[in-house]
Parts: structure tokens; sequence; C-alpha cells
């Protein structure tokens, strides 16, 4: 009987009244995700064995809250306030949903009734697209001409041997026009595994003089290639290295990096040609690609620690 009340319990001793501490004793509900009774969506098994993707789209289905999972509030009326800090992440928004791509857009795929299921969810190992480049290393970065549905587009892309696919921003494959069907997309690197709304899609990649052609039959068009802003500090490095002095090099951001060629087009990665110094461990290499001239490999001490330089 005295386990079953809510009420306080009282006892008198010598005057002094004694209280002990008042219990409410409730049942918890059905869990939202699975329908289980005795358990929260944060240690749900099913709602666990999600991608992030599917956990926000969840999420949002069922009205919960975004920062704490629970359900009846909204985000901005939530009293719980730890950050995420998964990876670092300075947000608001519960750890399981850290990755997940912005939600105005996984409403509007759900919206248009694009909400992927655990059977057409693809993953994909990709080399650079999702961590920023080593400000000590140089990648392949070479000017490329574009074409697909009648239109063709200038812009440069990243040579990336540890990819199995090809991508497209979403902004380069708007400027080119080209379409596809929507696709889940799960990218493994080095640092972990993101999800992404992506769609497939054909097109025609050259360089300027369109002396060598490729078609990217399943290029995968990706909300955004995340690769930093440094620029090829090329005229620095030819006055330093004779072996890159007569050579012409593209002098590009990486935030002008639009497409990533991954190993799906191999011919793309064949080096024609090689300029290499008297040390290959501490000077970059010119290499000839089918899209011209670009330079690998380490940054001069010299240019160590800034980001902006031409």
């Amino acid at each position: 009987m005295a386990n079953s009340r809510a009420a306080t319990a009282v006892k008198e001793r010598k005057g002094h009244t004694v209280r002990t501490t008042k219990v409410s004793l409730t049942t918890k509900g059905k869990c939202c995700i699975c329908t289980t009774a005795g358990h929260q969506t944060q240690v749900c098994p099913r709602f666990l064995s999600m991608n992030v993707l599917n956990r926000t789209e969840e999420v949002i289905r069922d009205g919960l809250c975004l920062r704490c999972l629970g359900k009846g509030h909204r985000q901005s009326d939530c009293s719980q306030s730890q950050l995420c800090r998964k990876d670092g992440c300075q947000a608001y928004h519960h750890r399981l949903l850290h990755g997940a791509p912005r939600l105005v857009n996984v409403a509007s795929r759900m919206r248009r009734g694009l909400t992927p299921t655990h059977q057409n969810v693809e993953r994909v190992d990709v080399g650079l697209a999702s961590r920023r480049t080593s400000k000590e290393a140089i990648c392949a970065v070479v000017p490329v001409c574009i074409r697909g549905n009648g239109r063709q587009v200038r812009s440069f892309a990243m040579l990336d041997s540890g990819s199995e696919v090809s991508l497209i921003s979403d902004r380069l494959a708007r400027q080119t026009g080209l379409s596809g069907p929507p696709h889940c997309l799960q990218l493994r690197t080095v640092t972990g595994e993101t999800s992404v709304a992506a769609r497939r899609s054909t097109c025609e990649v050259s360089s300027l003089d369109g002396a060598s052609r490729f078609q990217l039959k399943q290029a995968l068009v990706v909300p955004q290639l995340q690769l930093g802003t440094r620029t090829m500090p090329v005229s620095m490095m030819k006055k330093q290295w004779n072996h890159l002095k007569n050579i012409r090099f593209p002098a590009a951001t990486l935030d002008r990096v639009e497409m990533l060629i991954g190993m799906d087009v191999p011919l793309a990665h064949h080096y024609r040609e090689v300029k290499v110094g008297p040390n290959t461990q501490t000077c970059p290499i010119g290499v000839l690609t089918p899209f011209g001239w670009t330079i690998v490999g380490r940054v001069p001490k010299v240019l160590k620690g800034s980001d902006r330089l031409r």
C-alpha cells in the first residue's frame, strides 16, 4: 500500500515532524519510434540501428524535440542546454542526429515523398570529400569543362584516388542542368560516416581544350564539397623550385573546386609526365594529367600556415 502512494508520509516523534521524499509513481509510455513501452527514444534499438538521415526523418515525422528527442515541446522551448559536442560540434541538437543534412532539406524531401528506406541507402568510401585537406600537402586540382543537358560549364576538379565514386556539387549541377533520381548516400571517410541527400546523374568531363574526355555515368550530386579555402601558392613555388619554373599551373582556391573525380574514372588519374625535384620528401611534384599540369605533394616550409597565398 505504502509504495503505491504519491503523497508525503508524515511521522511525528518527540514534537518534530519528519517528512520523507515525495515520490511520484508514473508508468513510462510507449516509445514513439517502435511503440514499445519501457524505454526512451535515445535507447530504442530500432532508432539506434538507423542512419542519421532516417533518424532525423523519424524525429520530424513524430514531432519530437531535436534537442532532447522528447515529445510535447519544440526545440526552441526545450530546457536541455547541452551541446552536441560530437566531433567538436557546438550545435544544440541531439548527438544521435549529428551529421544530418540541413533540416529544411530533410523536411522538403519528406513532403515530396522521397524518404529513403534502409534498403536503398548506399554506402561509398571517399578520400577527401568530407574532411579538410591537410595544410601540409597539395592534392591534384585541375581545370575542367563539364557538359550535360546541352550546357557546358568551366570549373575546377580534384583528382581523388581514395574515392570510389565521382562527386559533383549541387551548385555545379544546377549550372549544368544535371538531373537524376534522389539517392540517400552514406559517405564513409577516415573520420566516420555522414549521411547526405544525393542524386545520380550523367555528364561528361573534359580538359579545357577538349582533348581528353571522360563519361561519368553514375556521378553523385551532393549539397557541397567541404574542402577548405586554401590557395595553391603557384608563383612562389615556381620561384623556389627549378623543376617547376617552366610549367604552367592553374591557381585555384579549394573553395572553387566543384567536382571530385574518383576511381570510377581510372584513366583520369593517369600521370603522363612527372617533374621531380631534388628531394621528393620536402618539395612538391609537377604532374601532367589528362586535364593539364598540376602540383601535388608537400608544401614548402616557408608557405605553411598561410592559407591564402598565390
